[in-house]
């Protein structure tokens, strides 16, 4: 049994208009603004490495860390962040997802780098998710400021930003403020996020390899999706309440479109 799947719209597989509430922009990098990015990066990386230490989350667990200061990260499933002994106001999150509670210094900032990308807190707690070199970011209270610097994005509570791969595309839009870090209680909320991105989630949550058709990758979902963490016997069930089959290769299973060749 599900604990909830609650449908907040229709979705099928066809184009998606568009999401409510969000703005696309296009940001083309040249050579030279990347590599002002890359030093931006580069320049918050302490200079000593060996001061660096990884913290790692297994399949389906959570852990928490505290940082001298006051700051407080919960590491989703399946999820690494690389974090400094000689700097507490670094952390670089490297795959996975995080929910990070800063107590703020306006002399010291703190400061997220993922992939080439800086997330920078001004007095806030926030949730990111990083897959495939695309990263997700909600803020739940207070503001944080995307890619510090020249034409940096700030992001109050209850906005979210999604980047593409590659970064040159950037979605900003609403979030609720309180659906952000759910995962920590097993709710997931999506306002029009692909399959692909609930797959990513629910194999995070579940700790059992959750893929999808590319067929249906980019399919839209609407709803809040309440499961119990580490229990992957409710994957049948909730396959039914997406509307897609379930494939079990023993390695995981694969959410299918109906009728796609499945005995």
């Amino acid at each position: 049994m599900l604990d909830r799947v609650d449908f907040h719209g229709a979705a099928n597989d066809d184009a998606l208009a568009g999401r409510p509430g969000l703005i696309r922009r296009r940001w083309l990098v040249g050579g030279g603004a990347l590599a002002a990015m890359v030093l931006a990066a580069l320049a918050i990386v302490p200079q000593f490495l060996h001061d660096r230490y990884e913290v790692r989350s297994g399949n389906g667990e959570t852990r928490i860390v505290l940082l001298e200061g006051g700051t407080r990260v919960t590491l989703n499933g399946n999820s690494r962040i690389i974090l400094d002994r000689k700097d507490p106001r670094f952390a670089e999150l490297t795959s996975g997802e995080a929910l990070f509670e800063v107590r703020h210094d306006a002399r010291r900032p703190f400061r997220v780098l993922v992939g080439r990308r800086v997330v920078e807190d001004a007095g806030t707690v926030f949730n990111l998710a990083y897959e495939g070199s695309s990263l997700r970011l909600a803020v739940a209270e207070g503001k944080v400021i995307y890619a510090p610097g020249a034409g940096q994005t700030e992001l109050e509570a209850g906005e979210g930003l999604e980047t593409s791969a590659d970064g040159t595309t950037v979605v900003i839009g609403a979030v609720r403020k309180e659906s952000v870090g759910g995962w920590r209680q097993g709710e997931l909320t999506y306002q029009g996020e692909p399959l692909s991105t609930v797959a990513a989630d629910l194999s995070r949550l579940l700790g059992v390899a959750v893929r999808v058709d590319p067929a249906i990758a980019a399919r839209p979902y609407f709803g809040t999706i309440v499961l119990r963490r580490g229990d992957a016997t409710q994957l049948q069930a909730l396959m039914a309440a997406l509307d897609v089959e379930a494939v079990s290769d023993g390695n995981g299973i694969t959410m299918k479109p109906h009728g796609d060749g499945i005995p």
